[in-house]
């Protein structure tokens, strides 16, 4: 069975200071997306949403997006991690990374803008950036959404959507974009049973469906052997999961950057749900980093002596 596991390539890039925080701090934490043709491959690496805040609090995506959707600001971070994504791509040539765009930004004039421009002022790099369309609202509902996309791809990027199948995610809404999708992934519940319906025929169904929509099929949230040879007999071309975890990107922005005070400040006022860690968060990610890092020798090993 385990020879059946891709070996995700070990990258490292971080600026992290590992000092205590002491004034708030945005960045992003990267997981990879592996190539199921290759045992060492990589199809990119999706950069996840991260602040730091004083008194080592870590706020993941899930603590502060759907409030910055609610309360129109999600644009704010989305300019801000396609900026840092790019820079991270300028620092590093031999990968790619993908971001999260939410529909609400995509669909704001003003802040479509902006990423354009952000994309457009770094073309180099800008070959290597992934756009994951998230499931948040309907695309249908936003003027010129093909145009609007087709602005991206002919700067380079690729687009994806993201979480496949659920929330606005599905294929009268994905087709009604009107443009060549690059990636579709997969959401992580249909590696899940519903019902009498077996997970397995419900997921090769979803993947003939994709593959009409892009020309690779990524199934998110593969967690054990089972499942990444589940998603392999679906037609998936790659996967994303716990069960891919390699060594995480991780890129931090200084301190005082304008952009993490105006959207910590935010956060705060409206009552974001904070996640206290024990001692720095620095430390806490490095450290996950390092056990990530074990755990993806070791598996190469095992591979290796299975082939």
């Amino acid at each position: 069975m385990s020879a059946l596991l891709p070996r995700p390539s070990e990258i490292h890039l971080t600026d992290c200071s590992g000092h205590r925080v002491t004034s708030n701090r945005l960045g992003f934490v990267g997981e990879s997306i592996v190539d199921f043709s290759s045992v060492a491959g990589l199809l990119y690496v999706e950069c996840l949403a991260r602040m730091l805040v004083p008194e080592a609090t870590l706020l993941r995506g899930a603590d502060f997006v759907p409030e910055l959707e609610a309360k129109g600001a999600i644009a704010l971070l989305d300019v801000a991690i396609v900026e840092m994504v790019l820079d991270a791509l300028a620092g590093n040539a031999d990968i790619s990374l993908g971001c999260n765009i939410s529909p609400r930004t995509l669909a704001d004039p003003d802040a479509w803008e902006r990423v354009i421009a952000t994309i457009a002022s770094m073309p180099i790099p800008a070959r290597r950036l992934v756009l994951e369309i998230t499931e948040s609202a309907p695309l249908s509902a936003i003027s010129d959404v093909g145009r609007r996309l087709s602005e991206a791809k002919r700067l380079g990027c690729r687009l994806a959507i993201d979480d496949f199948g659920v929330g606005f995610a599905v294929e009268s809404e994905v087709s009604h974009a009107n443009v060549d999708w690059d990636i579709v992934k997969i959401d992580r519940s249909f590696l899940i049973d519903e019902g009498d319906v077996p997970h397995g025929r419900q997921l090769t169904s979803l993947v003939e469906r994709a593959r009409s929509l892009g020309p690779v099929v990524v199934v998110e949230g593969i967690e054990t052997a089972d499942q990444l040879v589940m998603a392999r007999e679906a037609g998936a071309h790659g996967g994303q999961g716990r069960l891919f975890e390699a060594p995480m990107i991780e890129c931090w922005s200084s301190p005082d950057n304008e952009k993490a005070s105006q959207l910590s400040c935010l956060l705060m006022r409206h009552g974001a749900t904070l996640q206290p860690v024990q001692g720095s968060p620095q430390d806490f990610l490095l450290s996950r980093v390092d056990n990530l890092g074990s755990s993806v020798r070791a598996l190469a090993a095992q591979v290796s002596e299975d082939l």
